[in-house]
């Protein structure tokens, strides 16, 4: 579901070309694993809260 997500993301952002960046599904492994505090292999809702709040990749991504 993160990966589909990511996808939509890179349409609305206007990289329809996904080639070019991270796959979204390589793209979503990297989040869960970077932001996945309790190791559950799921993100919670604050896991990605936080996670979005203290990676500036990330923020670029959500808000260009």
């Amino acid at each position: 579901m993160l990966a589909e997500i990511i996808k939509l993301i890179y349409e609305v952002n206007g990289k329809r070309h996904i080639k070019q960046e991270i796959a979204p599904q390589d793209k979503a492994r990297m989040i869960i694993d970077k932001f996945d505090i309790d190791g559950d292999r799921k993100l919670s809702r604050q896991e990605f809260i936080e996670g979005c709040l203290n990676d500036s990749e990330i923020r670029k991504l959500l808000a260009p």
